[in-house]
């Protein structure tokens, strides 16, 4: 059923994850344990790394570098919801992380869009020009008081995040 000889470390990686999961909810029939068994032996290999950023490593060392990684997210996520307070949905957070290329609900997908835009994320630390603000628009919008409304939510919110220490991206005139 799995070729594992044919798969990358990090697919091996993710086919051992699935099956852990799966062993704790349900139980493995023989030749899942078996595939399992024989992920652990490959990935444990030196010769078989994964990469992460583009730096090869142990796939216990991904690991750690993946659950630094997410708790990072998860607290920027805190700090947001604290700075701004709400309680953002799902899928904006999906969308605001590069999860999801979209933030499909119309409810909050303005304020997950400015949120986005403004966090630094993955190293995305440019300034944001406010010359260029017809650019940030989420939507197809040319009047003048939609373009209004929206920079100055952009800049509220801007203000509450920086203020609460929350990684934010300059904005310059």
């Amino acid at each position: 059923m799995y070729d594992l000889q044919e798969m990358s470390p990090r697919s091996i990686y993710n086919l051992m994850k699935y099956l852990e999961g799966r062993e704790l909810a349900r139980g493995l029939t023989d030749y899942e344990q078996s595939t399992l068994d024989d992920c652990k032996v490959i990935l444990d290999d030196p010769s078989n790394r994964i990469t992460w950023k583009g730096t090869y490593m142990h796939y216990k060392e991904y690991e750690k570098k993946l659950s630094e990684y997410h708790q990072h997210k998860d607290n920027l996520i805190k700090l947001v919801n604290d700075a701004l307070d709400i309680e953002l949905y799902d899928y904006q957070v999906d969308y605001i992380l590069n999860i999801t290329p979209t933030c499909q609900n119309s409810e909050g997908r303005t304020t997950a869009h400015i949120i986005k835009m403004l966090l630094v994320i993955d190293d995305n630390d440019a300034p944001l020009k406010l010359s260029d603000s017809d650019k940030w628009l989420d939507r197809n919008d040319s009047s003048i008081r939609y373009k209004d409304w929206f920079i100055g939510e952009v800049l509220d919110i801007h203000r509450k995040l920086k203020s609460a220490g929350v990684p934010v991206r300059e904005i310059i005139k």
